[in-house]
């Protein structure tokens, strides 16, 4: 779903909002994930020193975590890109070396091990 849309609905009914709806909407308004404990998932915004706690309640959000998002967009004059993932290859590309950048650091924050890459090209594939 857009984030326009998903802006729409969770203005009209924030009961209805999607767990994943609500953390799309907030990494859309430039939120990045901290750290997850159990069903809650924390969110903090660059500068600023009020994290959103969601909640994962068999797949839906809370409605009050909803509107805590919606009121600091509102305060902290938040905009959103139309598109996390990019429009072209390349800001696609950006946006994923900066979700790995930001889950690297979180790791690191938390003291949580880092896995090697594990990626190897399919010319070395034995056949």
């Amino acid at each position: 779903m857009k984030t326009r849309k998903l802006l729409q609905k969770a203005l009209t009914k924030p009961a209805a909002l999607k767990f994943r709806e609500v953390c799309h909407l907030a990494k859309a308004y430039g939120y990045r994930l901290d750290c997850i404990s159990g069903s809650h998932h924390i969110y903090e915004y660059s500068g600023t020193n009020r994290p959103l706690n969601f909640q994962n309640v068999r797949g839906m959000a809370k409605a009050y975590q909803v509107l805590q998002l919606l009121r600091d967009v509102e305060e902290l004059n938040l905009t959103f890109e139309e598109s996390a993932t990019g429009t072209t290859p390349e800001e696609a590309l950006r946006e994923v070396l900066i979700a790995r950048d930001a889950w690297v650091e979180t790791a690191r924050k938390h003291r949580k091990p880092i896995p090697k890459p594990r990626y190897r090209p399919a010319i070395y594939a034995v056949a």
